[in-house]
């Protein structure tokens, strides 16, 4: 007997769940993997400034475990949160939308 993969169970899920509960799971996947992403280029940024989580909570007068789960991307980061590790990583902060694949406006 083989096992299932994450991908598998999730896509069983999926085809269970109503139209309302697919456009909520994906709202919150979206949600994750957008803090995932921050999360990610925090970490890649304080290590390319030779620095520790714990360094970089320093400068952002925080702890080393909320860098930790900002990088780890269990959590999504405040804008302050944000501002503050650009701050402490000497790096600008830019926020930007962008239209969602394949789904167009209204003019």
């Amino acid at each position: 007997m083989s096992r299932s993969t994450i991908d598998q169970i999730a896509e069983r899920r999926l085809n269970e769940m109503s139209a309302e509960e697919r456009a909520e799971f994906e709202e919150g996947r979206q949600a994750v993997e957008l803090a995932f992403q921050i999360g990610n280029s925090i970490r890649e940024l304080r290590e390319a400034a030779g620095l520790s989580q714990r360094a970089l909570a320093r400068r952002m007068r925080t702890s080393q475990a909320q860098v930790a789960r900002v990088e780890a991307g269990m959590v999504a980061a405040t804008l302050s949160t944000l501002q503050r590790a650009a701050q402490a990583l000497d790096v600008v902060l830019t926020v930007d939308f962008a239209e969602r694949r394949g789904v167009r406006t209204p003019a």
